[in-house]
């Protein structure tokens, strides 16, 4: 995510976190752990969307729903072009992960 500040992170990263749910500490360990899904679902042969891993994202809201991330998804329109993006949306309300996706296709870990 490029705007890091309206995420509450220093710099451009995979979790976002607008109403300080989590601590900082908290944030930056699971943005490295975002970053690390992506390299282990990276694959060596094939084409560019082939080989490129999936890109997860972390919202965390106070409250959210199926269809707020389904409409966060289109809206953010993250990978036009391999569709590998995934939004996760942890809502601390109701303590759920919701996640939306332009693909049914699912990497798988290494």
């Amino acid at each position: 995510m490029s705007n890091a500040k309206a995420c509450n992170m220093r710099a451009a990263s995979s979790v976002c976190d607008p109403y300080v749910i989590l601590t900082e500490s908290e944030r930056y360990r699971l943005n490295n752990e975002m970053n690390l899904m992506a390299t282990r679902t990276e694959k060596i042969e094939g084409d560019f969307c082939d080989r490129r891993g999936f890109e997860p994202i972390l919202l965390i809201v106070q409250e959210g729903s199926q269809k707020l991330v389904d409409d966060i998804n289109k809206k953010w329109n993250l990978d036009g072009q391999c569709k590998k993006a995934v939004i996760f949306m942890l809502s601390a309300q109701d303590h759920e992960l919701k996640e939306g996706r332009k693909t049914s296709q699912w990497c798988y870990l290494k």
